[in-house]
C-alpha cells in the first residue's frame, strides 16, 4: 500500500505502540515520518478517549516534556486510503504539541522533526480491539487524566 505524504524508515530511536498493537491483534503497515499537518484528519477526532478540543495547558506540558527528554512514544495512526489521510488512534495532542514546535522560530524546537512527523500506522480489522487499543495508547507521560464527561 503506498501511503501518501509519508517517508518510511527502518529504525528510529523513538518508543512506540507496537507491543500494544499487536496485544490488540492489531498489524503494524509501517513506521515513519508524515510529512505535513495537513495530512491528518484530526478534525473529527473519533479515536480521541478524553474531552474533545484543545487543552493549551496539556499541550504546553507536552511540549515542555519533549524538549526536557525527547518523544518517549511517536502517535499511533491509521491510514484511510479513499481520503488519503492519517487518523490519530493515539497522540492527538502530540501532533498538535509537534506541530507547534515545528512551526517555532526557534531552531531547536523544530530541529527533530525537521522530517515531518514520527508515526506508527497501523490497521486492525476488529473495531471493539482498536477501541480497547485506543484507551490504553492514550495512557502516557505528562497524561492528561480522564474526566467523567469523558465517560
Amino acid at each position: 500500500m503506498t501511503l501518501n505524504n509519508f517517508i518510511p524508515i527502518s529504525q528510529w530511536e523513538y518508543g512506540d505502540s507496537s507491543l500494544l498493537t499487536q496485544k490488540y491483534g492489531g498489524v503494524i503497515v509501517s513506521q515513519g515520518y508524515v510529512t505535513s499537518f495537513e495530512a491528518f484528519d484530526i478534525s473529527n477526532r473519533n479515536h480521541q478517549t478524553r474531552q474533545k478540543g484543545e487543552d493549551r495547558g496539556h499541550i504546553d506540558d507536552l511540549i515542555g516534556s519533549i524538549e526536557a527528554v525527547g518523544l518517549r512514544r511517536v502517535p499511533t495512526v491509521k491510514y484511510d486510503p479513499i481520503s488519503g489521510k492519517f487518523q490519530p488512534l493515539g497522540g492527538h495532542h502530540r501532533l498538535i504539541s509537534i506541530n507547534k514546535m515545528r512551526s517555532s522560530p526557534s531552531p531547536k524546537r523544530c530541529h527533530e522533526f525537521k522530517d515531518g512527523f514520527p508515526v506508527l500506522v497501523v490497521e486492525f480489522s476488529d473495531k471493539m480491539q482498536e477501541e480497547f487499543f485506543c484507551v490504553e495508547d492514550n495512557n502516557h507521560e505528562p497524561a492528561k487524566t480522564h474526566a467523567k464527561n469523558d465517560v
